[in-house]
């Protein structure tokens, strides 16, 4: 995620402020989080709803 958020970082010149308005770091994050929580078995279909 840090890897992430650096990009964003360096996409919009150094401005923290930017990244945070920035949708694709969240985004960039919450992929990440969504796969580590799918490769632990944490993460099932009830999360979606599909149960």
């Amino acid at each position: 995620m840090a890897g992430i958020v650096l990009k964003e970082n360096e996409d919009n010149k150094g401005k923290p402020a930017e990244v945070g308005r920035k949708e694709a770091a969240y985004r960039g994050c919450y992929r990440v989080i969504v796969m580590e929580l799918a490769q632990w078995g944490i993460l099932t279909s009830e999360f979606y709803g599909l149960d």
